[in-house]
């Protein structure tokens, strides 16, 4: 159930009065009934203030499980490019979400609490945990490094209602055939298509921070849509990676263009539209 703030706010966002007592209703009836629930919440400029109460409404609800969603501003969310957050507020939020989840297991809190929609969250889990526990840094590393990073392309697809096949569920503009015509084993097999055989190897095509980023096994470059949908190049650095520079190891990205610390912001640029993708 997608919750995206504490009562007016939700409302306003959803642009229907009562829709927060309406979907807290929601997750109390699936309670209630012995079902598992989860709550979304999606990070922009107008949710932030919200995250913790909505933290504590998880939390006081027994909700199972909690999801932390940052903005991919595609789609219908390309008018909302505007309200993601800037680097140092994200990564203000991720820890927030990070020390949440100690204190939950601090108390025996059952709730799952995860965090979706930019990679980076698990290089800085990984960070945060070398200052504190390096035992348990290293087995996260090797967690994130088993699972390389963005799976778009490689662990996730999305196969919309009419049948055609797209990389993930941000990737409507870009259509890799239809289940209709061939199996999805052989659209998602298929060695002829430029577009998934580029996701499966970026390591040399992405570029600004991403490049020279020490963590780039960990994270994979992130998210390529989004970079698409801001600067118009798929390979572009993810702008909503909120390492800091000292963090990455770069001091400036690949053509000598210097980054600050608080990095791009998604109302520097004007999103663009998404063109059909190609490598």
């Amino acid at each position: 159930m997608s919750i995206d703030g504490i009562g007016p706010r939700h409302d306003r966002i959803r642009g229907v009065p009562g829709a927060f007592g309406l979907a807290l209703a929601g997750l109390r009836r699936a309670r209630d009934a012995g079902l598992r629930s989860g709550l979304r919440f999606t990070l922009t400029r107008t949710t932030r203030p919200d995250l913790e109460p909505v933290l504590d409404l998880l939390e006081a609800e027994r909700v199972d499980r909690g999801y932390v969603s940052h903005l991919v501003y595609v789609g219908r969310a390309r008018r909302l490019s505007g309200e993601a957050l800037g680097r140092r507020e994200a990564r203000d939020a991720v820890e927030t979400v990070f020390r949440r989840a100690e204190t939950w297991r601090a108390r025996g809190v059952a709730a799952e609490l995860v965090t979706g929609n930019n990679d980076a969250d698990g290089v800085a889990l990984y960070l945060r945990l070398r200052r504190r526990d390096g035992a348990a840094a290293a087995r996260v590393r090797r967690r994130l490094a088993a699972r390389g990073g963005n799976a778009t392309g490689v662990a996730i697809a999305s196969v919309d209602s009419r049948g055609d096949v797209h990389p993930d569920q941000f990737w409507a503009h870009a259509t890799l055939g239809s289940v209709r015509e061939r199996p999805f084993g052989a659209i998602w097999g298929d060695p002829r298509e430029p577009l998934l055989a580029a996701l499966r190897d970026r390591r040399g095509r992405v570029g600004g921070r991403c490049a020279g980023c020490v963590h780039f096994a960990l994270c994979g470059g992130g998210s390529r849509v989004r970079a698409e949908a801001l600067t118009g190049d798929l390979w572009a650095a993810d702008p909503g990676c909120h390492l800091t520079d000292a963090e990455t190891g770069v001091t400036s990205g690949r053509n000598g263009d210097a980054i600050e610390d608080d990095g791009l912001r998604a109302d520097d640029a004007a999103p663009r539209e998404c063109a059909p993708a190609g490598p």
